[in-house]
């Protein structure tokens, strides 16, 4: 990941701006943190249902502990974490969530998960209440120019990168092998491509050669 905004969206980084880990730098945070880390226990969860999820919670545990902070590990069915979110008292710490901008735009992808008047749906664990955050998204939404939304969202990746209330692990990259008997422009070509997740994989969209 390059931060906030998936590279090929409005206000993304380049694409060689891929983040790295630095523990030392966490651990200067640390110090300078006004809560003593030692006194820390993360709850990490992950969803029953995507059993990779345990992986990622107990490699996150151990990134944890190599900077001195307790945490364990709590394995929550999806209705019961959906649940659990919508009240900040009982969200865990850690949520483990892959999120798609179903258009491919920004708006669908940022907006239910930090603007201050969605909370506490399974999207917005974070509970995210910045001005300038909600102030950069709804410059995006409303903007009338590429131009401009480019702009605003430029801005808005860099002020949740600054206040940091997400891990952007990863962008999808998503691998599909063909025969090369069949022809999908709508997932080769870009002028023949849809704005919408998973509309290119239409049958209809497809040619199939004979042998």
């Amino acid at each position: 990941s390059t931060g906030a905004i998936p590279v090929g969206m409005f206000g993304a980084n380049d694409s060689s701006m891929v983040q790295a880990q630095d523990l030392d730098r966490a651990r200067e945070h640390l110090a300078a943190c006004s809560h003593d880390p030692a006194g820390m226990d993360i709850e990490i969860s992950w969803i029953a249902e995507v059993p990779l999820e345990e992986r990622f919670a107990l490699l996150f545990q151990s990134n944890l502990a190599d900077v001195g902070v307790k945490s364990h590990i709590r394995k929550l069915p999806w209705a019961l974490f959906a649940e659990q979110v919508s009240k900040p008292e009982n969200t865990p710490h850690i949520s483990q969530l892959f999120v798609n901008a179903v258009t491919g735009d920004p708006d669908t992808l940022l907006y239910g998960m930090y603007h201050s008047s969605t909370p506490g749906t399974w999207q917005s664990p974070e509970y995210l209440n910045d001005a300038m955050v909600d102030e950069y998204l709804e410059a995006g939404r409303n903007a009338p120019t590429p131009d401009a939304r480019q702009e605003a969202y430029s801005m808005l990746n860099a002020r949740l990168m600054e206040i940091a209330p997400t891990i952007y692990s990863y962008d999808r990259q998503s691998v599909f092998a063909a025969s090369d008997r069949v022809k999908a422009p709508a997932l080769s070509d870009p002028a023949h491509a849809f704005g919408l997740d998973g509309m290119g994989f239409s049958f209809r969209l497809m040619e199939v050669a004979d042998d």
